[in-house]
């Protein structure tokens, strides 16, 4: 059965019946108190603010459309400005946002989320929307047996922050975030949960607080717990952390990274109470299994990248059982930190982790590390990784590699 159809719109009335663009609303407020599972809300070109458009709550799954870029929720000047989408746990009904603006939605403080959704075992995708300097959580359910996805598509974010949990797959493609970070968390025992990022452009980023901690993830994009990330054309530029995060963190138990960018991606110095990844632009964390990987980096540059953190641009990290990994046809140039220039490779850990990297075709140009080799440093405490490689290039660099690196 086909859900009804609502309208909103800055000249309209809250008397109305709003089942008409003649008789449309005039506030998200009163839409929210009509729309149900399955519904169209159909959203008029033009501002909408005041505290009846501040804080709003939705209780269903439905489609909300606006002729892209016109309709412009402005949550500025409302004290607590909250919208929640709150689907009922039995629901299946979609979430889908298509064509809205939204500014300064943001809750208490400027790490709280000002847009949640949560509930339901529907869908939830945006597309073609942008939000500004705001705050948005998505968390479709907190089940084991649910599965639901989220897509963002063709979607802008300036000075804001996305949070999506409990999500089985993530799908974003053809974004720009600006100033902006996107931090995704699947459920502690999701085995098949998968995110997949393309065709995005990240610049700077913002602040986010995962798991309600008070210490901020502040990198263009985390990703953990997770089965399977796939990143590919993404490109990761001007970045540098106030918390200790490096420009992209992936926890999952496997990962490829493709034909993609890090440029001036600079991570900060540890900070009490928040694991770092002590790396500038990518660090790859394999979870506690017995195996993982393969964790594939193929034809992606890093120029510019490190700062304070202990490697310029790539780190791997394998502290327990066997992890795989294959990185081929990258350029590493210009990339300066601590302890390596370029890669750090961390095996070993308690558990005995072990790390085997094979790698072809990559270019070391002008790196450099106070402490260490300006090319790769092999870090370990039981294990050392073991490495096969073939047609490296090293250019004016003094020291390629740490000898314990098994070549």
């Amino acid at each position: 059965v086909e859900g009804a159809t609502w309208y909103v719109a800055p000249t309209g009335d809250d008397a109305n019946s709003g089942s008409s663009s003649d008789e449309a609303f005039a506030s998200f407020e009163a839409a929210a108190a009509v729309v149900r599972d399955g519904d169209v809300l159909e959203v008029a070109e033009g501002e909408y603010g005041g505290e009846k458009n501040a804080r709003v709550n939705f209780q269903s799954g439905f489609a909300m459309m606006g002729d892209v870029g016109k309709p412009l929720v402005n949550c500025s000047g409302v004290n607590d400005r909250h919208w929640s989408f709150e689907r009922s746990t039995d629901s299946s009904a979609a979430l889908t946002i298509v064509g809205m603006s939204f500014a300064g939605c943001v809750g208490p403080n400027t790490i709280s989320p000002g847009i949640v959704v949560y509930g339901g075992q529907g869908d939830v995708s945006f597309s073609q929307v942008t939000f500004a300097d705001c705050v948005v959580s998505v968390a479709p359910h907190d089940e084991e047996t649910v599965s639901s996805s989220f897509e963002l598509t063709s979607c802008t974010l300036s000075g804001s922050s996305l949070g999506v949990y409990s999500a089985e797959s993530v799908v974003v493609d053809t974004s720009y975030l600006l100033q902006s970070s996107l931090y995704i968390q699947g459920l502690s025992h999701a085995a098949t949960a998968s995110v997949s990022v393309s065709r995005t452009y990240f610049n700077q980023g913002a602040p986010w607080a995962p798991d309600n901690t008070e210490v901020p993830f502040d990198g263009l994009l985390g990703v953990r717990n997770v089965h399977d990330v796939e990143l590919s054309s993404v490109s990761f530029k001007n970045f540098a952390s106030e918390q200790g995060s490096a420009a992209v963190t992936i926890i999952a138990d496997k990962a490829r990274v493709h034909s993609s960018n890090f440029l001036n991606c600079t991570g900060g110095s540890p900070v009490s109470g928040i694991s770092t990844p002590e790396v500038g632009a990518l660090s790859i964390v394999a979870p506690a299994k017995k195996v993982s990987g393969p964790y594939v980096i193929s034809q992606v540059s890093f120029i510019y990248s490190g700062g304070e953190s202990a490697a310029g641009a790539l780190s791997l990290a394998c502290t327990t059982g066997e992890c795989f990994a294959e990185v081929d046809n990258c350029a590493f140039s210009y990339n300066s930190a601590k302890d390596a220039g370029a890669i750090l490779l961390r095996g070993g850990g308690n558990d005995g982790g072990l790390l085997n990297l094979e790698s072809a075709d990559l270019r070391f140009d002008s790196n450099e590390a106070t402490d260490g080799p300006s090319g790769m440093l092999c870090h370990n405490t039981g294990i050392p990784p073991v490495i096969l490689w073939s047609n490296c290039t090293f250019l004016n660099m003094e020291k390629p590699y740490s000898q314990d690196c098994m070549i």
